[in-house]
């Protein structure tokens, strides 16, 4: 935490004195609630009610003509492909909208592409390769918002395309036979910050005809998944999904996700949003790094016991490969990138490897950025062309950077936090320093990474009520960080390595 500076959240205590009182909460939990600016009765109510309530699905722009366009496609026994991505939002959005069309007797299969031969989203191949087995609906599940030549060549081979999506778009409108996507221009869904499995689930309740809570009990746990995965704020919506989908997840698992939860050792614990983020969602996200991505597809959707081992422990391997190959990577940086200082001291840390695997560089983008405190892009670098993945802080749109020096990208596509794209190979110096440039011009002065604290501790008023007084608040994530205190004017007296050195015991005394 060096690296951060300690902000203590301003919290009014008066204010929730009186909102403990008339609220009827915990003291402790009002003035955490306080803390996070949730300070409404109304809000407080809404925050920490059980009662799964929605928005209409039918409010997103483009929902009716995407149901009547699908529902056609069911009616008449058209071949439909769900075109999804190879990461966790991605894999359950296909395995949400595969099942509840395969329930309704559509002709249905599903396409998600190698990220190492055909990178994200839609491209031209795969769509000659869905032409093939006749198709001639393609619905896309966390892609297709920004694919409109991609979507014009389907055209011309008799395909029509409906875009479900969550990223934001960049260009003008692609022509698709419909578009549902939360940021649309004129769009009235109220709530905005859906994982693309959330946008999925909410089209298979435009199709169902009902309201957003009667499927939660068939789709929640994959909501659940690909919310977490994808980094959503857990609020509004969010919260509600997550909230359930984890009641569901420790009740009533799906056979594949119960064979996954025992081989990452999880079956004697329960699963909390903390479980799914850095145990479950990276095992499923294997596949897709460093894999095959339609294996985790097949976890989720199969009824097979035994296959749902066998698939759980490849997965669990190939996590296990994956860690390594991120090591391995993280060690190269170490010793090439960091020495000098000059790269860290860039605006946007920018590194670069030839061979470094497509599946990994994201994580390293990550974890340079969270050590740092500042925007990070790890490409890998080919003879022609480099391939980034890119990370960034809360204040800084990574989005916003790659946008500004898109004559020297091929390709990219994200949102504010996370973005991937493809230069050529021999334009990445000028990359690296119209970036930095450019991020000079529109943040003269770099936001310095906060700790934000809920408030100051004092272990002397510290009990077992209050902790069990933070539960009310779970799931914890982004946008709903689990509570973090300071203690000041102590000294530390004893640093101990537990858990084999993953995790810290510390001694301190005033």
């Amino acid at each position: 935490m060096s690296n951060k500076r300690w902000v203590i959240s301003g919290i009014d205590k008066e204010l929730c004195k009186e909102l403990s009182a008339e609220c009827e909460i915990d003291p402790f939990t009002a003035l955490l609630l306080g803390s996070r600016g949730i300070t409404d009765p109304l809000e407080i109510d809404e925050f920490l009610s059980d009662e799964p309530e929605f928005n209409d699905p039918s409010a997103f722009l483009g929902m009716d003509k995407a149901v009547e366009r699908i529902q056609k496609a069911i009616d008449s026994f058209e071949r439909i492909a769900i075109y999804g991505d190879y990461d966790v939002d991605g894999i359950t959005s296909t395995a949400l909208l595969y099942s509840y069309l395969s329930s309704k007797g559509a002709d249905v299969m599903f396409y998600i592409p190698d990220r190492i031969e055909e990178g994200y989203g839609m491209n031209k191949q795969s769509i000659e390769k869905l032409n093939s087995h006749e198709v001639t609906l393609i619905i896309t599940v966390d892609n297709g918002i920004n694919a409109s030549v991609e979507i014009d060549y389907a055209a011309t081979l008799g395909m029509d395309v409906v875009v479900t999506d969550h990223h934001i778009p960049s260009g003008g409108e692609v022509n698709a036979a419909a578009i549902v996507n939360p940021h649309r221009e004129g769009c009235e869904s109220p709530y905005k910050s859906y994982a693309g499995v959330g946008v999925a689930y909410n089209l298979v309740c435009a199709l169902e005809g009902c309201d957003a809570a009667q499927l939660l009990a068939e789709y929640g746990d994959l909501v659940t998944l690909g919310t977490i995965a994808d980094v959503m704020p857990l609020t509004g919506e969010n919260r509600k999904f997550v909230k359930h989908g984890l009641q569901f997840i420790n009740s009533h698992s799906r056979i594949g996700l119960t064979a996954l939860i025992k081989a990452a050792g999880l079956s004697e614990k329960a699963i909390t949003a903390g479980s799914v983020a850095f145990m479950l969602a990276p095992r499923l996200n294997a596949a897709g790094r460093i894999g095959l991505p339609d294996r985790a597809v097949n976890l989720l959707l199969t009824d097979n016991e035994e296959y749902a081992e066998e698939l759980a422990i490849q997965l669990n391997s190939e996590n296990t490969g994956r860690q390594q190959m991120e090591a391995e990577i993280l060690a190269e940086v170490t010793d090439r990138f960091l020495p000098d200082g000059k790269v860290t001291a860039s605006r946007v840390i920018v590194v670069a490897g030839e061979g470094w695997h497509h599946g990994v560089i994201g994580l390293v983008a990550a974890r340079l950025c969270e050590k740092f405190g500042k925007p990070a892009i790890a490409f890998s670098v080919g003879d022609k062309e480099a391939v980034g993945s890119a990370r960034s802080i809360a204040d800084v749109s990574i989005h916003e950077l790659i946008d500004g020096v898109s004559d020297l990208v091929t390709a990219f596509g994200g949102h504010k936090s996370a973005a991937g794209l493809t230069i050529e190979t021999e334009k990445l110096k000028d990359f690296i320093k119209a970036i930095n440039t450019y991020a000079a011009e529109i943040y003269p002065e770099m936001p310095f990474p906060e700790l934000r604290l809920d408030c100051k501790l004092n272990p002397a008023a510290l009990s077992v009520d209050t902790v069990h007084a933070q539960r009310i608040l779970e799931p914890f994530g982004c946008g709903n960080p689990t509570p973090i205190f300071g203690l000041y004017g102590f000294n530390l007296t004893a640093v101990t390595p537990v858990g084999g050195g993953k995790h810290l015991r510390l001694s301190a005394c005033p």
